[in-house]
């Protein structure tokens, strides 16, 4: 079956995170941001353990409530952004720590799906943490303009599911 309607969906966030820099979008079954060629790839909002244990960890961590599933997407796809804004912070130190810490945790944990003391871990890791706090700082800042995109976000994916029904 065809998927109808990805191009237009990927363009949309690509409107929404063009004005911080990123290069180009891609819909994926992952968010991820990709330095060398400063993509950010997204999927479609999903909810389920392990993004219920984020929010948990988030809401532990920084009493920031986002549980509801878009405005996690939302802070998902920010998150990413936060990656691309932030990296220049990260010391080659920092970046070989998260390296051999990534490394550790695909070792460990490779067996276990959605482990969540491996994603304790990985929340931790410096680049993540800065990019987390990116992403609450400027959905903290700028509700309304976040609040306007969320609307799109929902119109968008609720279109693109409705083109997608069997």
């Amino acid at each position: 079956m065809k998927i109808k309607g990805k191009k237009k969906v990927e363009t949309i966030v690509f409107n929404i995170v063009k004005p911080f820099g990123i290069k180009t979008v891609r819909m994926r079954s992952d968010f991820v941001y990709n330095t060398e060629n400063e993509r950010v790839t997204f999927t479609v909002p999903i909810f389920g353990e392990l993004e219920k244990y984020h929010c948990e960890w988030i809401n532990a961590r920084y009493n920031v409530d986002l549980s509801d599933p878009l405005i996690y997407w939302f802070f998902s796809l920010l998150h990413e952004v936060g990656h691309h804004q932030t990296m220049i912070e990260l010391t080659d130190e920092d970046l070989e720590f998260e390296d051999f810490m990534r490394e550790l945790i695909h070792i460990n944990y490779a067996d276990q799906d959605d482990s969540f003391e491996s994603s304790d871990v990985y929340f931790s890791l410096p680049a993540e943490i800065l990019a987390t706090e990116w992403a609450l700082n400027y959905m903290e800042n700028n509700w309304e303009w976040v609040n306007k995109n969320l609307k799109l976000i929902a119109k968008t994916f609720n279109h693109f599911y409705n083109r997608n029904r069997r």
